[in-house]
This record gives structure tokens, C-alpha cells and sequence, in this order.
């Protein structure tokens, strides 16, 4: 799945360590309630996978692309199961904007985390 981060300034394209939105392949559209949730990549090295960093937790990437879509987002491609990790640590940071409609309940109710199988399923 693409996780796209939007945390490059929008003046010029720098990298700027702080999370302004996340997409999770058009599927939900999140922003943060907090303008100070930070973000790192750490490249693969031989042999190793790279990782995305949200806030003080570790999430394994199989690939990071700057620059997509326009110079303020980045991509990093990710198993659905650490797309589910991922949006089900974000949650208390982060509003829904827009969503396929399964996963904007799930995400708006909030009591069941969301599973790799909830996003394998809107996804066929």
C-alpha cells in the first residue's frame, strides 16, 4: 500500500520533519490535530528494509519516494499490514478529512482497530 506524507514546505519543497497530512492509497485522507507530530526516514541499508518514523515509533517501508504528486508529499510503499499499525497508532493525533466509507466508520466509531483485512477488503 502507499502511505503518502505530506511534510515537505510548501513554499519551496524542503523537508521539513513534520507531518501535515497522511493518505493511505486514497482511501482515507488524514490531517493532525497537532501541528508538531514529526516524521523521519531512514533509508534501507544492504540487506535491511528502511523504515518510516512517526513520532517515537519505528515502521518498516519497502520503498520511500520524495516529491509525489507535488513536491509537499512523499511516498513510502508499505505492507497493508503496517498500513494498519500505522493508522491505528496515528489515531489519537489525527482526524479523518475524507475516507471510503468502511474505513471512515471504523476510523470514526474508533472502539475496533482497524485490520491488514479491513483494508484488503476495500481494496478488491
Amino acid at each position: 500500500m502507499i502511505l503518502m506524507i505530506c511534510c515537505n514546505d510548501s513554499r519551496n519543497g524542503n523537508f521539513t520533519g513534520i507531518i501535515g497530512g497522511l493518505s493511505i492509497d486514497d482511501l482515507l485522507r488524514l490531517e493532525p490535530d497537532d501541528d508538531r507530530i514529526a516524521v523521519k526516514f531512514i533509508p534501507a541499508e544492504a540487506g535491511k528494509c528502511g523504515f518510516v518514523k512517526i513520532a517515537r515509533r519505528r515502521f518498516p517501508i519497502r520503498s520511500h519516494t520524495p516529491w509525489v504528486g507535488n513536491w509537499c508529499w512523499d511516498a513510502v510503499d508499505v505492507s497493508v499490514e503496517t498500513a494498519a499499525e500505522i493508522l491505528n497508532y496515528v489515531q489519537e493525533w489525527f482526524h479523518c478529512e475524507e475516507g471510503e466509507e468502511t474505513l471512515w466508520n471504523l476510523w470514526m466509531d474508533g472502539k475496533e482497530p482497524i485490520t491488514a483485512n479491513d483494508l484488503r477488503a476495500v481494496c478488491q
